[in-house]
C-alpha cells in the first residue's frame, strides 16, 4: 500500500513537472528575467546620470553622458567633444548647447538610449508583441531561451539564461535572409539600488562576425534635484 502511495505520489509530481514544462511561454520567460533585473520595478522611476564610453572599430572612444529620469518624462544627452548637450521632457525638446534644436532627432535618441538600457523591461511596453513560441540555444556558450520580437523595421532575438534568467545579449535584423543586422554581447553586472544593467555591451556585426564597438558603462549618478 505505502509502494502504491509513492507510485502515485510520483506520477503526480511528474505530471506537474511535464504540465508546467510545456505551458512554459516567452512572457513567463521574459517575466522572469525581468523579476531578475528589476525585481522592485525601478526602473519605473529610475533617475541616473549615466557616463558610457563607446570603443569604436579604430580604437577611438566617444564619451557620452546621459540623464534618464523616468518618473519625470526626461532626458538629456550629452557629448562636450562635438558641443552636443539636449534634452527632452516628454514631447517638448531644447538645448543647453546653443545649437538649433531637431527635436525628431532628439526623440530618436532618446527612444535609442531608454530601449537599450531599460531591457528587458522595456519589451513590455505597449505594442511590443513577443512571440509566443521560443527556442533554445547556447549564446557565448551559454544555455539559454530565445525569445523573438518582431518591430516594424526589424527582428530581434534575446537570449535569455536558463538558470538565471539573465538577459545575455540581443540581435537585430534589417535583413534576416540576408543575416543583416548586428549582435550585442552582454558582460558584467552594475547594481543600482537593486536593478541589474549591464557592465558592457559589445556589438559585432551578425554577417560577418566584424567587431563594431562596446559600450562601457564607467559612472553612475542619482540626477540632482532640479533638471
Amino acid at each position: 500500500m505505502k509502494r502504491h502511495h509513492l507510485f502515485l505520489c510520483c506520477f503526480a509530481a511528474s505530471l506537474i513537472s511535464c504540465s508546467e514544462s510545456k505551458e512554459l511561454t516567452s512572457m513567463d520567460i521574459l517575466q522572469k528575467s525581468i523579476a531578475y533585473h528589476d525585481p522592485d520595478a525601478l526602473w519605473q522611476v529610475f533617475d541616473y546620470r549615466l557616463q558610457v564610453d563607446t570603443e569604436l572599430a579604430d580604437s577611438s572612444i566617444v564619451k557620452t553622458v546621459v540623464e534618464i529620469d523616468n518618473g519625470s518624462a526626461y532626458f538629456r544627452y550629452i557629448q562636450e567633444e562635438v558641443n552636443t548637450d539636449i534634452a527632452i521632457r516628454q514631447d517638448s525638446c531644447f538645448a543647453f548647447d546653443g545649437n538649433p534644436i531637431d527635436c525628431e532627432a532628439t526623440k530618436t535618441t532618446r527612444n535609442y538610449w531608454l530601449f537599450l538600457w531599460g531591457l528587458p523591461m522595456k519589451l513590455m511596453d505597449e505594442g511590443t508583441s513577443v512571440d509566443s513560441v521560443f527556442t533554445e540555444e547556447k549564446f557565448e556558450g551559454v544555455d539559454c531561451y530565445k525569445i523573438r520580437v518582431p518591430y516594424a523595421k526589424d527582428i530581434w532575438y534575446f537570449f535569455i539564461e536558463k538558470k538565471t534568467f539573465a538577459l545575455r545579449g540581443k540581435t537585430f535584423y534589417v535583413d534576416e535572409e540576408r543575416h543583416l543586422g548586428e549582435k550585442m554581447i552582454l558582460t558584467g553586472e552594475v547594481n543600482l539600488d537593486g536593478l541589474r544593467l549591464p557592465k558592457e555591451r559589445k556589438w559585432v556585426n551578425t554577417h560577418d562576425s566584424l567587431y563594431v564597438a562596446t559600450d562601457k558603462l564607467i559612472n553612475f549618478s542619482k540626477i540632482t534635484s532640479g533638471n
